[in-house]
């Protein structure tokens, strides 16, 4: 009879809490409402509500929000700690807590994480933070009014290509063909409005010290272009440019003076800009490019050798060569098989202030031709074949220059973001270069050659792009397979710099 009253009572103070969780779930919260989830401007079929205090503060079921993104929870009963899981990027936690970590940074809300019951609550202030962000890879916006969260996904959106120079910031809109289009401005924004044009809903994170967001929006009779500019001081201008149509933006700070590197944030990916700066007082800056990558697999040779991986390698390869040299810090433009913008590799050297960006790739866009050739950035092309690299080396980003050159005002606009005493230097850089391929590697010199290649136009360092060898051909396909022929590759560019240094010390010397 006794262990029947004691488990009775155990149901009893069981049922009662029951019943306190529910009233305290309905005490809390002042209203649930379903609310409309638009995932790339498409409809989310899981029903999402949105819960709201007393205060008017309103929360979010965690469970619903890793629903949106496929994400998985994970609870730590231990510490009361709960994780959201995004394919191995996590946000944690804590009960009753004001705080929310994004991976490894911590961050304060204003409104605490609510527990009740099973059910883990989250403030709506979550989507605000540049963190959710970067670890979800999307643009939320949740209108309270319309009760509808919207969730862009981060993308590349094809038409629209950007880069920065000198802490101008250059935004091209790429277009079938002639459009109209109204520009409009605000405190935050720069707004483009083209008519009969749909373009592709998307969204660019950018975050430097002049941009933070590019998005595009389709319409039925027109797109919107919503450039998120930082709130200082900016002016900018726009203009176009035919033969394919595009429209320019240019944007600065009203100080060009100011370096870019001074108004940029704390995070890991600014710190490292810094810390280059502090290493160039005593070494020499190299950024390497290993060409092609990811989606974009460069050449291929007859028996399937990609191009991209020849190149990481080599580049692998010759920043080992120059670790072991305490008068270089090396950086790579990329350290494994990912598609980087053709535009970005130079802004990567520009951002680490280099003292040069050496390219390297391999030859092969049509066939029966052999050897290694060197190239750095000119206008007008060494001779047709060159021309022809260039073009293909280009077509990445669909954004080369007619070969006539006689426009003006693209000309001019190239002009004003290179620098001649750059390509005299690259040039000379290519004469010790192809001095050492021709001592070291048993392979046919080509020489020294020049043409218009997107990717050395657009740096502020002497640049230049090596063809190491042709790998559509058999021969040269399998030495390029060869250790052997890839380290001497690299051994000859090390030296080549090496020697240049050299030389450029001894002129000093001799003035």
């Amino acid at each position: 009879m006794k262990i029947f009253k004691a488990i009775l009572f155990q149901i009893i103070i069981l049922f009662m809490y029951i019943c306190y969780s529910y009233s305290f779930d309905e005490n809390y919260f002042t209203s649930c409402q379903k609310i409309n989830v638009l995932i790339n401007d498409e409809q989310f079929k899981n029903t999402i509500n949105v819960y709201k205090t007393s205060n008017n503060v309103e929360y979010f079921l965690i469970k619903d929000i890793a629903a949106i993104y496929n994400a998985n929870i994970i609870f730590n009963n231990f510490n009361n700690e709960s994780i959201i899981d995004f394919d191995n990027k996590k946000i944690y936690l804590n009960k009753n807590s004001n705080e929310i970590i994004f991976d490894k940074e911590s961050k304060k809300i204003f409104n605490e994480t609510i527990y009740i019951k099973d059910d883990i609550y989250i403030s709506s202030e979550i989507f605000s933070f540049y963190e959710f962000t970067k670890i979800t890879n999307t643009y939320v916006k949740w209108d309270n009014l319309s009760l509808t969260l919207n969730v862009l996904y981060i993308t590349d959106l094809p038409f629209i290509k950007y880069f920065e120079q000198d802490n101008i910031f250059r935004i091209i809109i790429q277009l079938d063909e002639k459009n109209k289009y109204i520009v409009s401005e605000n405190d935050s924004e720069i707004i483009i409005k083209i008519f009969n044009n749909k373009l592709k809903n998307g969204f660019i994170n950018i975050d430097n010290c002049i941009i933070k967001t590019i998005q595009s929006y389709c319409y039925s009779d027109f797109s919107i272009i919503k450039i998120n500019i930082e709130k200082i001081n900016k002016f900018f201008k726009t203009y176009e440019i035919y033969d394919p149509y595009r429209i320019i933006i240019d944007i600065a700070n009203e100080n060009k003076k100011i370096k870019s590197d001074l108004l940029l944030n704390n995070s890991d990916e600014n710190n490292k800009y810094d810390k280059t700066n502090y290493l160039k007082k005593n070494k020499k800056i190299i950024v390497l490019d290993a060409g092609h990558g990811g989606k974009d697999s460069g050449a291929v040779g007859i028996h399937g050798t990609k191009e991209k991986d020849i190149n990481l390698d080599i580049v692998h390869i010759l920043k080992s060569i120059f670790d072991k040299d305490k008068n270089y810090v090396v950086f790579l433009t990329r350290e494994d098989d990912r598609f980087v913008e053709l535009y970005e590799r130079p802004n990567i050297a520009n951002r680490h202030n280099a003292d040069l960006f050496i390219s390297v790739h391999c030859n092969g866009f049509y066939n029966a031709k052999n050897g290694f050739e060197i190239y750095h950035m000119d206008y007008v092309a060494s001779d047709s074949s060159a021309a022809m690299l260039a073009k293909f080396e280009n077509s990445v980003v669909e954004l080369e220059e007619k070969t006539n050159y006689g426009n003006i005002l693209l000309r001019n606009m190239l002009l004003s973001i290179t620098d001649t005493e750059n390509i005299n230097e690259s040039s000379k850089l290519c004469g010790f270069i192809s001095y050492e391929v021709s001592n070291r590697v048993k392979i046919e010199n080509k020489g020294i050659r020049q043409a218009n290649f997107a990717v050395l136009r657009l740096t502020k360092m002497p640049a230049i792009l090596v063809e190491t060898a042709y790998i559509d051909n058999y021969i040269e396909e399998q030495m390029l397979l060869t250790k052997e022929f890839r380290l001497a590759m690299a051994t000859s560019i090390y030296e080549g710099v090496v020697k240049y240094y050299a030389s450029k010390q001894h002129d000093n010397e001799k003035h």
